[in-house]
């Protein structure tokens, strides 16, 4: 997932019409791999600064 995946994400959960299908894509493997995406890249901004 890019930067670019998580605005998708987010415009999806905003319209009802979008909900189940995000949903529906949202299962454990995606939640695991988004959420390990964001701590490396948590990780790499805290290194940044």
């Amino acid at each position: 997932m890019e930067l670019a995946d998580y605005d998708v994400v987010t415009a999806e959960a905003r319209y009802p019409s979008h909900k189940s299908a995000l949903a529906r894509e949202l299962n454990e493997t995606v939640c695991g791999q988004i959420i390990e995406r964001t701590k490396n890249l948590k990780q790499w901004i805290e290194n940044k600064l």
